[in-house]
């Protein structure tokens, strides 16, 4: 039998075993995210799914919620449309968000939900009949998501996430009547922690 059938199996048996610490109260946590953003509604019919990039950092004021900043950058080109005509998109989100975070005891995964909000500058390139027009606007909105992060070392965190944004009256259509953004973001996220594990709870 090769060592590999051998070794695989022993090493995920020591993941779910080991002991996995989770962030105390007072703890610093900071991260980087990348994945995808994918526009829904009136606000994707004419837009397809782009790239998503964003940083975050979170302070525990208890060892099962944060408070938190986070920014994020999305662009997405459009779809197929008539000859001559293009639509494409970017949209810069700086806010800020609270977070639960269950307590697990010592399994090595760590699910959270996430609630936000912030300021959205959503820039929006049109040519319509060969007419080139520009719109930015700065609008408030919200944001509500969920994620699952896999402990590697008591420092470092590597996980999976989701997120729904809504931001109101962020573009007019032809008919010219205001319309809200609305995009969902998922992708992966690696977390640092600046004090490292204290432990399971």
């Amino acid at each position: 039998m090769r060592s590999w059938k051998i070794f695989v199996p022993a090493l995920l048996a020591c993941l779910l075993v080991v002991p996995v610490g989770h962030a105390a109260k007072g703890d610093f946590i900071f991260g980087l995210q990348g994945g995808l953003s994918v526009p829904t509604g009136d606000y994707g019919d004419s837009l397809k799914s782009g790239f998503m990039g964003g940083v975050y950092g979170d302070y525990m004021v208890h060892e099962m919620f944060a408070i938190g900043v986070d920014a994020s950058y999305n662009k997405n080109d459009g779809k197929e449309l008539p000859a001559g005509d293009e639509v494409k998109s970017t949209i810069v989100q700086f806010g800020a968000h609270g977070k639960w975070v269950p307590d697990m005891k010592d399994a090595p995964v760590s699910p959270f939900v996430q609630l936000g909000a912030g300021l959205y500058n959503v820039k929006r390139e049109m040519t319509v009949s060969s007419v080139p027009s520009d719109t930015t606007v700065n609008k408030f909105g919200f944001n509500l998501g969920a994620g699952l992060d896999y402990k590697a070392t008591p420092q470092v965190s590597v996980g999976v996430f989701g997120n729904y944004h809504n931001i109101s009256d962020a573009w007019t259509d032809t008919a010219g009547d205001k319309k809200s953004a609305t995009y969902f973001t998922a992708g992966v996220r690696v977390t640092f922690m600046t004090t490292g594990a204290t432990g399971g709870n």
